[in-house]
């Protein structure tokens, strides 16, 4: 901007026409001027006059503050009207700024382009009102945009509003911040919102690429979508306070897989999520989509619908009072996800929904997802083409299940399966094609291995190896007859104790409907004889049964197994000072039968006796020979009763059996090795 020098010296007639000594640079009034020296405008200065202004400012560096309002339209096409290409602030100071380009055309017509590496544009509006706003008002173009931020480059609004912009015939879509590739934008406060006349298509904030977005305060309301994250790798963070609104599209659009970032603490109305992005403490009152990717979901409350429809998923202390669709995928319902709704699992081949304890469905169906396949026949050249429902990996290990519950039936499976069986063998007959393919079972039997059903689940829902019983309760449990011994430890602080259910398997005979039981027994008040001449002190005793539903004792002999009790730490001590070792000892009837070498095994404070048995009885561990220490008194407080069966039929190796505890004060004890499925 050339400098008039007659303006050095400013007059009382320039000072009357409202002439502050400003930095930074003023523009857009009755006179502009800079620190360094000024010039004065006349009075009557035109739009393209103050536009002008405008740019130089821009262009010498400067930061600027708005002195009137400024609408002009550049009459070039696809090129923005202003760029900013270093750092600099940009004050509206309650006015507006109206510029766009006026030549219509697909794409590129811009207001304002920040371009250039470590380029920023800091707007905010320092005005008390807060009136001060930036908007495109040519309706001509296609998809225009208010402020595009290029690679490298970063925008800031801190107060202010952005208005996006009017396509042509007022219907295409229009941007009021679109984030290039590498670029950025950081929303302190102010305001994002559409014109007032915009039926709908009108986005505030934009991303096509690998940009990053921070909302950590501020408004977007817009008639399309609020926020959208369309391609490539963006980052998105989203803080709590920041209120995002579109009227007819979504308020929060995360399409690409590739995104990351989290978003903590807002409402929204309608979402869809993909990507790594991280949902905390959020609050959908409409529906939400979950897309591909891998995130999870926790503190999460949607009102409406939530539909998973590909992706691997993580869903814990979530409330849902909408349908769950899962449709592809690998999603996992954990503890505190809660599907009031119900979760209707549409799946097909390499698709996962594993459901663990803690979760809460309300009704459950699964249904196999059609499958369209065709070739065109070699000798024909006519097109053979089959439909096939596929099926995929369904896994519970607990859960509550109330409703209805079905899965499909075994006669279905089989006919998936053969169908596209017979397909592939005549697609590797009669196809064209070159290559043959490789028949793969699209047919997965669901695995149940745990959960609490309000009705009877299917037979098809219980494959080998689990039962279902009908508890005092009237509810179906899922007991395993196989011991998973790659589980975490168990704590219960019920009210409940003196047993445990489960099934038992020895030597791969099944026998169901037991529950083992483990009753301490104080052995110092007398009762149990132990054989004189083996002699020994009596440190604690069990009752170790099996017994059948209507709780009558089954006798269990001949079984080659391995008992062990956990010590308390007093336990642990006395026994480890006597010289001649350990014994586990059976009783009948209260007298000593047979004694069994043991080991004590473990550390001091963690301790425990291992022994070998081959049936079922009352049960003591004995310290023999001298000891200094005293016997500890009364009815132990904590143990552990496990029995593994050590011989071998045939080929396989029998695996878990059984387990039990000896409780006080209705507590259970953290358990090694097993997962219990108490009644």
């Amino acid at each position: 901007m050339a400098k008039k020098k007659a303006a050095i010296a400013f007059s009382v007639a320039a000072l009357a026409a409202g002439v502050n000594i400003l930095a930074p640079h003023f523009v857009g009034g009755a006179y502009a001027y800079t620190m360094d020296g000024g010039y004065a405008v006349p009075e009557g200065e035109t739009e393209q006059a103050k536009y002008n202004d405008l740019k130089q400012a821009i262009a010498d560096g400067e930061n600027v503050k708005l002195g009137s309002d400024i609408t002009y339209y550049v009459q070039v096409s696809k090129k923005p009207s202003i760029t900013v290409d270093h750092s600099m602030t940009l004050d509206l100071n309650g006015h507006v700024l109206d510029t766009a380009s006026t030549s219509g055309g697909s794409g590129g017509n811009t207001a304002i382009a920040v371009t250039g590496e470590g380029s920023v544009l800091t707007v905010l509006d320092s005005s008390n009102e807060k009136t001060g706003t930036i908007r495109y008002g040519h309706t001509g173009n296609t998809a225009p945009e208010l402020i595009r931020v290029e690679a490298g480059a970063k925008l800031v609004l801190n107060s202010g509003t952005l208005v996006s912009p009017l396509g042509r015939a007022n219907n295409r879509e229009g941007f009021a911040v679109k984030v290039a590739t590498d670029g950025a934008f950081e929303m302190n406060g102010g305001e994002i919102k559409s014109p007032g006349e915009a039926p709908s298509g009108y986005y505030g904030i934009y991303a096509g690429g690998a940009g990053t977005i921070d909302l950590n305060a501020g408004s977007v309301t817009t008639n399309g979508t609020a926020a959208w994250i369309k391609t490539g790798a963006a980052v998105i963070n989203i803080k709590s306070g920041v209120v995002l609104t579109g009227t007819t599209g979504k308020d929060l659009e995360i399409d690409t897989t590739t995104a990351t970032g989290t978003v903590t603490g807002v409402t929204l109305k309608d979402a869809v999520i993909a990507g790594a992005v991280v949902l905390n403490n959020v609050t959908i009152t409409g529906d939400l989509d979950v897309k591909g990717g891998e995130r999870t979901l926790s503190g999460v409350t949607v009102g409406g619908a939530m539909n998973i429809t590909a992706g691997t998923t993580t869903v814990e202390n979530v409330t849902v009072t909408g349908l769950t669709s899962v449709t592809g995928g690998t999603t996992t319902f954990g503890n505190g996800a809660v599907l009031n709704g119900g979760l209707a699992y549409q799946a097909s081949y390499s698709t996962n929904l594993t459901i663990n304890e803690g979760a809460e469905i309300n009704g459950f169906t699964q249904t196999g997802k059609s499958m369209n396949m065709s070739y065109t026949d070699k000798d024909t050249k006519e097109k053979v083409s089959t439909t096939v429902d596929s099926y995929g990996s369904l896994t519970i290990n607990g859960g509550t299940f109330t409703g209805s519950f079905s899965v499909p039936t075994a006669e279905q499976i089989e006919q998936s399966n053969t169908a596209r069986e017979n397909f592939v063998n005549a697609y590797n007959e009669h196809s064209t094609a070159s290559n043959p393919i490789t028949y793969v079972p699209y047919a997965i039997a669901p695995e149940v291995s745990g959960g609490t059903f309000m009705v009877e689940p299917s037979a098809d829902a219980i494959t080998p190896g689990n039962e279902a019983e009908l508890n005092n309760n009237g509810v179906y449990e899922i007991y395993p007859i196989n011991v998973d011994y790659n589980n975490e430890f168990l704590e219960d602080g019920g009210a409940v104790a003196g047993h445990v259910s489960t099934t038992v398997e020895f030597n791969s005979e099944l026998i169901v409907d037991r529950k083992a039981t483990l009753s301490a027994v104080d052995a110092t008040a007398g009762g149990l004889t132990l054989n004189a001449e083996e002699g020994g002190t009596l440190i604690l005793a069990a009752d170790v049964n099996m017994l059948d539903r209507d709780g009558q004792t089954i006798g269990i002999n001949g079984v080659d197994m391995t008992l062990v009790f956990d010590l308390t730490a007093e336990q642990g001590v006395a026994l480890s000072q006597y010289d001649g070792g350990v014994a586990i000892v059976y009783f009948e009837n209260g007298v000593e039968v047979e004694r069994h070498t043991a080991q004590l095994l473990g550390e001091t404070g963690h301790q425990w006796v291992e022994g070998a048995i081959t049936h079922l009885s009352t049960y003591g561990v004995v310290g023999l020979g001298n000891s200094a220490a005293p016997t500890p008194a009364g009815t132990p407080d904590t143990g552990r009763f496990t029995m593994v069966t050590a011989s071998a039929t045939g080929a396989s190796m029998v695996a878990a059996v059984m387990v039990g505890m000896i409780v006080s004060a209705a507590t259970f004890r953290k358990l090694r090795h097993m997962r219990l499925y108490r009644r």
